[in-house]
């Protein structure tokens, strides 16, 4: 559902982003729409900022902190979530010319996601400095992965291999 909004923005701005869309081709709205919805898919796990904002005499004060601890703590976690080893010892057990058509299907999905997901982690790692002694583990399940997926994708389905 949508619904008229009113913002204030910067009118140069505004008249080269709206130009730009069309021509591209593209809706203002859709275009913003998309720029919001990539902008709380990456800060959605952000802390909030009124956490570091100090309310004193009707004043805001700004308070200065270093973040570096929290980044690194966040980076911790989003490599125990992704659990790289656990997928590496998964994918190192599987065999694709063993597998089912359905299981074929599911890694077929599941791959690129966690390519993604782990491609996504090393930027992360990248950008904050911290944790890099994990990109390692993360490349090597990328590759096993990419290598697991390709072998999978070239593979004819089992009833092409029986009927000839």
């Amino acid at each position: 559902m949508r619904r008229p909004i009113r913002l204030w923005l910067d009118l140069f701005i505004y008249r080269r982003f709206a130009s730009l869309c069309k021509f591209l081709g593209i809706n203002v709205c859709d275009a913003l729409e998309n720029f919001m919805k990539d902008f709380i898919e990456r800060h959605k796990d952000q802390a909030p900022l009124d956490l570091y904002l100090n309310q004193g005499d009707g004043k805001t004060q700004i308070i200065n902190l270093s973040f570096t601890q929290n980044n690194y703590n966040i980076i911790l976690a989003k490599i125990a979530k992704l659990d790289p080893q656990r997928w590496l010892d998964w994918l190192n057990d599987i065999d694709p010319d063993r597998l089912d058509p359905q299981q074929a299907a599911h890694w077929k999905e599941t791959l690129p996601e966690l390519i993604l997901q782990a491609s996504k982690t090393i930027e992360e790692i990248k950008a904050s400095g911290e944790g890099l002694e994990y990109i390692e583990t993360l490349q090597e399940l990328i590759r096993k992965a990419s290598e697991l997926l390709k072998q999978l994708l070239k593979q004819k389905p089992r009833r092409d291999l029986i009927h000839g």
